[in-house]
């Protein structure tokens, strides 16, 4: 559902810790303020808080994969969420004066 692609279950697993986040209550998935909170959640919850390199991939493929994020076929999406931060690290380094 919404913008970030929630499964509606796993909204409604959410929804309090989304409300509180962002402040909407009820959350609405098709709010992309709220949605790119839920997805913030659910990325620290898959790992992505502990801030490295491999526990954001492994982050990226849970969100895409669920528990099956660790099959080789879905490599292809976790390389391809890396290669995305890697540029846009590139921007902001030129914006900072990098």
């Amino acid at each position: 559902m919404g913008p970030t692609q929630f499964i509606p279950s796993t909204w409604v697993q959410y929804k309090d810790r989304i409300a509180s986040a962002s402040g909407q209550n009820p959350p609405n998935p098709w709010d992309a303020r709220t949605a790119v909170f839920a997805t913030g959640l659910l990325m620290m919850d898959n790992g992505a808080d502990d801030q490295t390199r491999a526990s954001e991939r492994r982050a990226a493929l849970r969100y895409f994969a669920g528990g099956n994020w660790s099959k080789p076929a879905y490599a292809f999406y976790g390389d391809g969420v890396m290669s995305l931060a890697d540029k846009f690290q590139k921007e902001i380094d030129v914006l900072e004066g990098r």
